[in-house]
């Protein structure tokens, strides 16, 4: 069984690192660190989000990182830049970063890419998730606007329309991430086995891109 998650998780990742190797603009990030309270361990989850050609708003969730020792910021920093590399990114390429304001992190990306910092509460979580059963937080743009970005590329105008998708793909809250680690905490829960760190962070990547697929 471990054997057929990891040999999905390598074509997925494989299929993943193409298509962000050819992304026309940059991307924006959400980043956040959650502790199992039952295994006492920390990780580093990031979600990625950018704009596909077809002006859909795309979201992949990266993976996570295990923290050892104090969470100093530029620890958070360095792990970030090693989970990016594992797709072929490089941080420099980063627009934005959304996290939920732990002083840590915020240190962590405090250079000219002007973390957004937005505190994402248990409410807030409930409210989303419903929202979400109505709609996809990634719908498909109305039709009228895909055709004046598609035009737009074509004109002068090309960089301000490459802006405005940057812009658009921005997260406006730390909720994704901040979903991925409820599915942690389901698989680490006390009426399931204790899951190793490596079979974990293989099972929330295959089951958070599902969709990846489609790309």
């Amino acid at each position: 069984m471990k054997s057929l998650l990891a040999n999905k998780f390598e074509n997925l990742q494989d299929t993943i690192k193409v298509f962000l190797s050819k992304l026309l603009h940059r991307f924006s990030l959400t980043c956040d660190i959650w502790t199992d309270s039952g295994l006492k361990n920390a990780y580093l989850g990031v979600t990625l989000h950018f704009v596909d050609a077809e002006a859909n708003l795309r979201r992949v969730f990266l993976g996570l990182r295990q923290l050892n020792g104090s969470h100093t910021s530029s620890l958070i920093r360095r792990e970030t830049e090693k989970l990016l590399q594992e797709y072929g990114l490089t941080f420099s390429s980063a627009f934005k970063v959304v996290t939920d304001g732990g002083s840590n992190v915020v240190k962590g990306f405090n250079d000219d890419r002007s973390v957004i910092l937005t505190i994402v509460d248990e409410e807030e979580m409930e409210e989303d998730e419903i929202q979400e059963d109505v709609e996809s937080d990634y719908e498909r743009l109305d039709l009228l606007i895909r055709q004046i970005f598609s035009n737009s590329l074509l004109t002068d105008s090309r960089h301000i329309a490459m802006l405005a998708m940057e812009v658009l793909a921005i997260p406006a809250t730390s909720a994704p991430i901040e979903k991925v680690f409820s599915q942690a905490g389901m698989a680490n829960c006390k009426h399931r086995n204790r899951t190793e760190f490596e079979l974990l962070n293989l099972q929330l990547i295959v089951y958070c891109n599902l969709y990846v697929d489609d790309l």
